[in-house]
């Protein structure tokens, strides 16, 4: 596992940017449809985070318009994609690739394509310090004509098989409020901080007994890690007409 350094150049540099403009903000505001945001501060971040693009098979335009309009995106941060491959695959190459990357890349931001999250939602999830904490978004495929969020609770008895299964995650009907701890989330608008990707070594992700981001939050209850997911931080999942 490498673990380079940034030279004290680089740091130098970091600094005396910090210095010179330590009180800048922009405001962002945010619409989608009839739905209107609030606008919010985005501060300047003097630290690095690796932003993770998995692109399986397209990447969408409005990604972009979003990407560039309100992803506060610091020069000094790393970018992190893929090339058209399968969306399982597309993520471990970005995990596998953050484990391996500068330490001082603290956090990986992980935002699929086709999610498009409000301006403020990563300065949102850092702020809560948690080793794993999303945004939610609906499912593509609605259940008896209603799109239900990509948020899991695990629900098992006594009666039930010893082992784990896919099968027991049940999705949540309705959004809840604040910041809850869950089983499971749809890993489209996530936040990991560096100590869980490393603790979870390469290639987390698999399509082998369940959805593949089901078997990565498997993995992090499984090394007693805690998922939280921010029911502030609702995103537009692409194919899903409202949020």
């Amino acid at each position: 596992m490498s673990k380079r350094k940034r030279p004290r150049k680089y740091k130098r540099l970091v600094k005396d940017i910090k210095g010179k403009v330590p009180t800048t903000k922009r405001t962002v505001e945010y619409s989608l449809g009839k739905t209107k945001r609030e606008t919010q501060d985005v501060v300047l971040r003097d630290y690095s985070i690796a932003w993770g693009f998995p692109c399986d098979e397209l990447m969408f335009s409005k990604f972009f318009i979003n990407a560039v309009r309100v992803l506060n995106i610091m020069p000094w941060d790393a970018i992190i994609t893929s090339e058209s491959t399968y969306l399982p695959e597309a993520r471990n190459v970005i995990h596998t690739a953050f484990v391996n990357a500068s330490q001082n890349h603290k956090y990986l931001a992980m935002m699929d394509s086709d999610v498009l999250a409000p301006p403020w939602w990563l300065e949102t999830l850092i702020s809560h310090k948690k080793p794993l904490v999303g945004g939610w978004y609906k499912h593509k495929i609605p259940e008896n004509g209603k799109y239900n969020p990509v948020v899991y609770d695990y629900k098992k008895t006594e009666e039930d098989d010893k082992g784990w299964d896919v099968n027991y995650y049940q999705r949540r009907k309705y959004p809840s409020e604040g910041l809850e701890r869950v089983d499971a989330l749809g890993a489209g608008c996530l936040l990991m901080r560096r100590d869980l990707a490393e603790a979870l070594g390469e290639r987390p992700y698999d399509m082998n007994s369940g959805g593949e981001d089901m078997v990565m939050c498997k993995k992090v209850y499984d090394l007693g890690f805690d998922i939280h997911v921010d029911w502030s931080l609702a995103c537009a999942h692409i194919g899903v007409s409202y949020v």
